[in-house]
């Protein structure tokens, strides 16, 4: 039985580069003291099809105060970090 951690990737699961995505780290890319913020900039990247995320300590939005004390982040992979940070730096994000 072979073990799923060492499988070889699908090329349909690849970046549009051809990278792995699992040969990559998650880094920050943006930080927002609103959710609705880091919401748009989210949504801008998928858009453009750079796959992200928010990451956030406010329980799922039941605290969203939390902003206030810890920033919301937006965290891409690290093959496509230059890329997006290019892309919020251009609609001013």
């Amino acid at each position: 039985m072979s073990d799923p951690q060492y499988e070889p990737v699908d090329p349909e699961a690849a970046e549009p580069d051809g990278t792995d995505p699992y040969d990559q780290t998650v880094e920050i890319v943006a930080e927002f003291d609103h959710r609705f913020e880091a919401e748009h900039a989210r949504a801008l990247l998928e858009e453009q099809g750079i796959h992200s995320i928010i990451w956030s300590d406010d329980g799922g939005g039941i605290y969203p105060n939390v902003g206030f004390i810890e920033r919301y982040q937006i965290r891409v992979l690290s093959g496509v970090r230059e890329r997006a940070r290019d892309l919020l730096d251009e609609f001013g994000l």
